[in-house]
């Protein structure tokens, strides 16, 4: 299943993406988003899923050819982010920003560090081919305590749980963004309020 969740009307549904309904648990409409997007095995039947931003568009008819080819030795497959390589470079930029409570932020990265963690890998998660295997769920649940009891800014802390319980990972060539290359396979538009 191709799937989605947008939540205070920020994008448009495109065309062969089913929207599934984020829980309200959280007073932050964007931590609320982020339980379909990382619990993918709970919010997408099937033994795969390929999660889309609500702002990305998949180019292709389906996404068995992705399965196929970007799948074949892995469970998990998304975009090197198009900028940074390093979670922590992400942080500093997060925190510049004010895209997430600072201190949190802090909190989180020491933890990392402390644990040992490089913070080599850092990933765009706005498109995520996934198999749900028993790894690729226990992957998903400690995202998501990540989420809940961390920063809500989700490419900080999927490279620690990838590294963490030593999941192996591929790569889409190119990035969602055109203006960095693009991707013959997805098309990043523009949110509603930008």
């Amino acid at each position: 299943m191709i799937y989605t969740s947008i939540t205070n009307n920020k994008d448009n549904l495109i065309e062969g993406v089913v929207r599934v309904d984020a829980p309200n648990i959280f007073i932050d409409p964007v931590r609320n988003a982020r339980a379909p997007k990382i619990l993918s095995h709970l919010y997408s039947p099937g033994s795969y899923s390929l999660w889309v931003d609500g702002n990305i568009q998949l180019l292709l008819k389906n996404y068995d050819g992705l399965i196929r080819e970007y799948l074949d030795h892995c469970d998990i497959c998304v975009f090197r982010h198009f900028e940074r390589t390093n979670i922590y470079q992400e942080a500093e930029i997060i925190k510049k920003l004010q895209l997430d409570n600072k201190k949190l932020v802090n909190k989180q990265m020491k933890r990392y560090k402390l644990e040992k963690f490089s913070g080599d890998g850092l990933c765009e998660s706005g498109v995520i081919l996934r198999r749900h295997t028993k790894e690729i769920i226990e992957l998903n649940n400690l995202w998501w305590a990540e989420i809940c009891f961390g920063s809500k800014r989700d490419q900080l802390s999927l490279p620690y749980c990838l590294w963490k319980l030593n999941i192996k990972i591929n790569f889409f060539p190119g990035n969602t963004r055109k203006q960095f290359g693009g991707s013959e396979y997805f098309k990043w538009h523009t949110h509603n309020f930008e």
